[in-house]
């Protein structure tokens, strides 16, 4: 009966815990030297900025106007549960979350004009892999600037 206890009590200090950092927005979010912050060890996160790390390494999104983050953007909430956290001319957060289990993912777009891209993360905030999710949702929303007209 004791045995039964400690479990109980270890499970429920676990999921305080995922619910805590589900619903804390990570210190990895935002701009540092002017770039998104590279992806962590898991595999529950894609990046385009970081070409070194293949792991996580996925192409950048293409820039055809000052209407592509507008464009993603409307994409995005068409699309998913979606609340944008931060938006500027250049740079945008987005916290996607899952409509069954209510997980949160940070997706995160730079533009780089210069170079005609977008640079985006888009990384879990709870779990170790991810399915490959941040991966799929990335390469959709390429299929979708791909149909418009430029």
């Amino acid at each position: 009966m004791r045995i039964l206890g400690v479990v109980l009590a270890l499970i429920g200090v676990l999921l305080v815990l995922m619910i805590w950092k589900n619903l804390t927005v990570p210190k990895t979010t935002g701009l540092s030297r002017g770039m998104l912050h590279p992806c962590p060890k898991s595999p529950n996160c894609v990046q385009s900025c970081m070409i070194s790390d293949p792991e996580h390494a996925i192409a950048p999104l293409p820039y055809r106007s000052d209407q592509t983050l507008v464009q993603i953007e409307g994409f995005i909430k068409k699309t998913y549960i979606a609340t944008v956290m931060e938006k500027t001319e250049t740079y945008m957060h987005v916290v996607v979350t899952t409509p069954l289990c209510r997980f949160r993912d940070d997706l995160e777009f730079l533009v780089i004009k210069e170079k005609g891209e977008v640079c985006v993360r888009s990384a879990s905030r709870v779990g170790y892999g991810d399915g490959g999710v941040n991966r799929a949702r990335i390469e959709k929303i390429r299929k979708y600037l791909e149909t418009l007209s430029i």
